[in-house]
């Protein structure tokens, strides 16, 4: 197999970029120009159009920056990194979208001009950003500067850089007991101060100020001159200069860069995503810093840093915030923490979810949630998931109960008597109403649908609480398929199929780095697809075109970035579910999706518990492609090493995988010269195809395969001799034109085999023991045996190789059955092929045959038959008159 390291870009989106990068100008003045050519009352249409077209470029640049950093970055970086710059110029290509998770930095990997771009959404790794932010100095990066002013959202999520990146593991970082040590100290120190008498700080005053002086002199000192002082240190020394390093870190990143147009941050820390204890500590230190330089921030939504109440303090400096996220934080004391999150009076949305398996209790929640609410009178939306804050059931004298629509009071009370526009009630038990009377427009939870599938668009940031909602989701749907009459829940799963899969698309993307969330939604999507709906015919074809196509690039981008057996099952069930080819092509993926394919499925070296489960599934995914596909797309597939594999599939002797492994080599030989050659290379090939043709012991259809592949091989000419130098092969293949015990389609199949070895003429015919004659007669007999009406089963993508045959005048015999599959075809699959023979010019090969004195008799008339069905008007013009090669390769599977 070719090593995947060699991909190369697909050059259809080199064009594209390259295009929009030169060209889009021209565009536009194409538009004005043909805009005023326009009539009075398409003014309106027209003006819509140019105002979509104008932000058109940006719209694709977003896209296709995206495309690159997502899909082919893993796969290579170099040439990725030659199409990012393509986005240097904000004029030509510009760029308001900056998504980059991989493994990288941003000065290293992106080139400078990218910084050129006045980025609006910058999207990285939370580490990678803490690296670069705090190791760039403004003068050294002026356009990084700039790009911070015009940023309005900045979301950081965990990934794999954050695991092993530096940032947290310096050597004044070294121990997390040191730092303790070194806050110790300090507090200390202000503890003492403020004890101290007025003589004791005038004497303390000169210490102070030469610590200040040394601090003075740290700081102008080069690194050469830090590192040397830094050996010369004792233990104490180096604690007190690691807490003077943190400090100074901390304390001047919102100087070095300014975020003055920030209006949304997003952190999303997976809890396990390191652990090192000492990187989330310093992260926890760190963002409350970096976030009081964000002056202008209404939406802040921090995951995974683990605050408690004490650590909230810094909310009181943001006064324009009206969204907070703090799911998952654990505020043991509710009182301080909720007073801590009453200081900023104007929030809209608040979240104080929690995230574990059992709802989190408080003491005495009903006043806790009263007094919040109260400090916070324009809050209207408020999640909180996984905790009692809602209250509990009330205890009557028949015991507990939960209240009913009537008590509309006592329902409200635990929310200060308020009705909000959304609550969310996932994993919330013992609540004190009914899922028909919660006091808000909408709501989250785990029990039903609709409410799920909103939840999975409410917690698309929150990587925990998608855990828990995708569970409960596949849960529901997997109960909506087990019902065999047709359910209020199977209609839901019906109407918001496509929104819930659009939603599972984004959530799988947001979230590259967190293999569970993404497993999770394949396995949803797959289930999705699968299922059997009553009201819906064909969920796939249901999904339109475009969110087809969306769902391939993602499920070709999981493939080529997970190993697990659960993901690799949903993303096949996937495919095969799909409309592939068609879809493949529309998005103009179809040899990413074959090389996709190839790579994770049919390589050569495996792991020892390989489930040869998924190899079937691939072929059979592949044996569509290839019957659907044209030249190109078999080519590059033998290019590939595909035919190699597929023989080496066919070694194993397994019934299902060797007859697929025969029919996907059928197709992938068909018309096209260079795959035959590259199947007699393979050294062993016709070794193995004499052996499958002796045992003959999958049945006809495994023969018919078989011979479909020899049938194309022996079209081509330079091919002849090395066949013909195969005399017991040819033998078994002669056997079967008069043979009256197999199908008919495989005596036919034969018979185009044999009747090409003999077209060459007497003096090519090199084998002893197999007489020329004898198989000549056997062709005239088969041919004159078979019905002409009767279809053989068996399509062409060309009739090329018929009508050189036909004109082989010195074997009437071959003439004779080159003709006659001329003339069953047209009659046999109606129009098609008719116009096919008019696009290949054969009318004018049929004229000159006809017109010949030497023409055999039996071959005139089948000349004279074709030309009159071509010029005939009763053609039947039937809807099955030619099948697709795709609903043939999915009816013979079934």
């Amino acid at each position: 197999m070719a090593d995947p390291s060699a991909f190369t870009i697909d050059p259809l989106l080199h064009l594209c970029v390259r295009y929009c990068a030169s060209n889009i100008e021209t565009l536009k003045r194409s538009l004005q120009t043909g805009s005023s050519e326009k009539t009075t009352s398409e003014n309106s249409f027209t003006e819509n159009a140019l105002t979509m077209t104008s932000s058109f470029p940006t719209n694709l640049s977003n896209m296709l920056f995206a495309y690159i950093g997502r899909y082919l970055w893993s796969i290579n970086k170099t040439n990725c990194i030659e199409l990012l710059s393509l986005f240097s110029d904000p004029t030509k290509t510009p760029l308001r979208r900056l998504s980059l998770q991989q493994e990288c930095y941003i000065f290293a990997s992106l080139p400078p001009s990218i910084f050129h771009q006045s980025v609006h959404h910058l999207d990285l790794c939370c580490c990678q950003f803490c690296n670069d932010l705090i190791n760039t100095k403004s003068e050294s990066y002026p356009d990084f500067e700039k790009m911070c002013n015009s940023l309005k959202v900045l979301r950081l999520s965990a990934g794999p850089l954050c695991r092993k990146l530096e940032f947290h593991k310096h050597p004044e970082n070294s121990s997390r007991d040191q730092r303790e040590d070194c806050d110790q100290i300090q507090n200390d120190k202000v503890s003492a101060a403020s004890t101290m008498t007025s003589e004791q700080k005038v004497s303390a005053a000169p210490k102070t100020m030469i610590s200040e002086q040394k601090v003075s002199a740290a700081s102008t000192m080069t690194s050469e001159q830090k590192v040397s002082a830094a050996s010369t240190m004792t233990s104490e020394q180096k604690v007190s200069a690691a807490s003077t390093m943190i400090r100074e870190q901390t304390d001047t990143v919102g100087k070095l860069h300014k975020f003055s147009s920030l209006k949304r941050f997003i952190l999303n820390i997976e809890p396990n995503f390191s652990e090192d204890v000492r990187a989330k500590a310093l992260l926890a230190k760190f963002f409350p810093k970096l976030i009081l330089s964000f002056t202008q921030l209404t939406h802040l939504q921090l995951l995974g840093l683990s605050f408690n109440e004490n650590d909230l303090g810094f909310l009181e400096n943001l006064p324009r915030l009206t969204s907070l996220g703090l799911s998952g934080h654990k505020i043991r004391n509710l009182d301080v923490g909720l007073k801590q999150i009453a200081k900023v009076e104007n929030l809209r949305h608040l979240d104080i979810s929690m995230l574990d398996e059992e709802p989190w209790l408080y003491d005495s929640p009903e006043e806790s949630m009263g007094e919040l609410l109260q400090s916070l009178p324009s809050l209207t939306s408020l999640d909180i998931s996984g905790t009692n804050l809602a209250g509990q059931k009330v205890t009557y004298g028949q015991g507990d109960k939960v209240k009913d629509q009537i008590d509309n009071k006592m329902i409200s009370q635990s929310f200060g008597y308020r009705r909000f526009s959304f609550l969310g009630l996932c994993n919330c038990h013992n609540l004190p109403f009914t899922w028909d009377n919660v006091p808000a427009e909408e709501f989250t939870c785990c029990d039903i649908f609709e409410n799920v599938v909103l939840a999975v668009d409410v917690y698309k940031e929150n990587s925990e609480m998608l855990y828990t909602v995708i569970r409960a989701l596949k849960w529901i749907v997997n109960s909506a398929m087990a019902s065999r009459q047709q359910t209020k829940l199977q209609l839901a799963v019906d109407t918001h199929t496509s929104v819930l899969i659009e939603r599972l698309l984004v959530v799988i993307h947001l979230h590259s780095n967190i293999k569970t969330v993404q497993i999770d939604s394949c396995s949803c999507i797959a289930l999705l697809l699968l299922r059997n709906s009553d009201t819906i015919k064909d969920i796939s074809a249901s999904l339109g075109q475009s969110l087809r196509a969306k769902i391939l690039e993602t499920t070709i981008y999981c493939l080529n970035n997970s190993s697990n057996n659960t993901m690799m099952s949903s993303c096949l069930n996937i495919l095969l579910k799909l409309k592939l080819p068609h879809d493949a092509k529309y998005c103009y993926s179809m040899k990413r999706y074959m090389k996709c394919v190839m790579n994770k499925f049919c390589l050569s070296d495996r792991p020892t518990n390989y489930n040869h489960t998924f190899e079937t599934y691939a072929i059979h995914l592949m044996r569509i492609s290839i019957y659907y596909g044209d030249y190109e797309s078999r080519d590059f597939l033998g290019q590939e090493g595909f035919i190699e594999f597929l023989l080496s599939v066919a070694r194993r002797k397994s019934s299902n995988c060797t007859h697929l492994a025969w029919q996907c080599l059928w197709g992938l030989t068909d018309e096209v010269p260079p795959n035959c050659i590259r199947f007699l290379a393979v050294p062993d090939a016709l070794e193995l195809y004499l052996e499958c043709m002796k045992t003959k012991q999958h049945g006809d259809s495994f023969v018919r395969g078989l011979l479909g592949v020899m049938a194309n091989v022996s079209e081509v000419v330079e091919l002849r001799k090395k066949l013909l130098g195969n005399e017991e092969l040819l033998l078994i293949i002669s056997d079967l034109i008069d043979s009256q015990v197999m199908e008919e389609a495989l005596s036919y199949q034969a018979t185009c085999v044999m009747a090409n070895l003999v077209s060459d003429g007497p003096d090519a015919w090199i084998l002893e023991n197999l007489n020329r004659c004898s198989v000549l007669s056997k062709i005239a007999a088969a041919v004159r045996r078979w019905n002409l009406s009767k279809s053989m089963r068996t399509l062409y993508r060309s009739l090329l190789p018929f009508l050189e045959m036909a004109q082989k005048s010195h074997t009437p015999e071959a003439q004779l059955l080159a003709l006659w599959c001329i003339c069953n075809l047209i009659k046999s699959k109606g129009n098609v092929y008719c116009k096919m023979l008019k696009m290949e010019g054969g009318i004018p090969i049929l004229e000159a045959i006809k017109n010949d004195p030497n023409t055999n008799q039996e071959v005139l008339e089948l000349v004279v038959m074709a030309i009159d069905l071509v010029s005939s008007k009763d053609i039947l013009e039937s809807d099955d008159s030619v099948k697709s090669a795709f609903e043939i390769a999915a009816s013979s599977s079934s």
